[in-house]
């Protein structure tokens, strides 16, 4: 939206760096970026509030969740049958949701590592940046890793399960940094991986089954329930066609309105030089 809106590629690649940062002083870089690329931009995302869209600066531990990401993929996914009736539209939902739970319960069930898929794959590629730190003994629980290649330097905290470059203290999940030091020093990275990273609660995910619910003529519906009458709701639909585009959020910019064309001849708005009466 970034790059759409102020039609700035730099002040695009700035605002992500800034929100997926996970220390404060490269927030502030990034912020800079975005201020010296446009700074209408960066005027637009202080006034949402950075408690929205950065992960330093999140009341709650978001990981790696945006705001309307969810929303927009399953939007997409019920795109072509949106325009059915409520009920038809129910039932699609549910028979997806079905199917999805089955296929990821199924997947969860044969993995045979202790951490998820995406955590062990995560896991895995750090091990190779690992590999090329030298990480010391400081003293006690506290270690200290130097990035050889661009003299990077980093302190880990194994009693805290905190490392200075934040990714540790954010995603829960051992950093290059903590790798290097558990290879040299002998440490078990289990106890370092979030409860919430393991394959028995991604298991438990998926686990609840979603069930058909059959025919309408062999429902069982108690009494009460259908003598129930359920009348139309008591308003009027708005004029002309109904809109089947996503409403924006409060927080969403809105798209800027599209220039009427006029006549060429009359330079009056509302038809063109094909149909002037002049």
């Amino acid at each position: 939206n970034i790059k759409k809106t102020y039609g700035n590629n730099g002040a695009a690649v700035a605002f992500i760096r800034a929100a997926k940062a996970f220390n404060d002083d490269e927030y502030e870089k990034g912020m800079r970026d975005l201020g010296l690329a446009s700074k209408a931009a960066l005027k637009y995302v202080r006034t949402i509030g950075p408690e929205k869209w950065a992960r330093v600066k999140a009341t709650t531990g978001r990981f790696t969740l945006m705001t309307t990401n969810i929303c927009e993929t399953f939007n997409s996914v019920i795109k072509e049958v949106k325009d059915l009736p409520i009920c038809h539209l129910v039932d699609f939902i549910r028979k997806w949701l079905m199917k999805w739970f089955a296929k990821h319960r199924q997947e969860a069930r044969d993995w045979p590592h202790y951490l998820s898929k995406s955590a062990y794959n995560i896991i895995q590629e750090r091990w190779h940046v690992a590999n090329k730190f030298v990480a010391s003994h400081v003293y006690g629980e506290e270690y200290e890793v130097d990035a050889c290649e661009n003299l990077d330097q980093h302190s880990v905290y194994v009693d805290q399960k905190s490392c200075t470059c934040g990714v540790f203290d954010y995603q829960h999940l051992p950093c290059a940094h903590v790798l290097a030091v558990c290879e040299t020093f002998l440490i078990k990275t289990d106890d370092f991986c979030g409860p919430h990273h393991k394959t028995s609660v991604w298991r438990s995910m998926y686990e609840p089954p979603i069930f058909p619910v059959g025919s309408s003529n062999t429902w069982k519906i108690p009494e009460n329930v259908a003598a129930r009458v359920v009348l139309h709701p008591n308003t009027k639909p708005d004029k002309g066609p109904r809109s089947i585009h996503r409403k924006r959020s409060a927080i969403e910019k809105r798209a800027k309105p599209k220039k009427q064309r006029g006549c060429s001849n009359c330079h009056q708005k509302g038809h063109y030089a094909s149909t002037c009466k002049r």
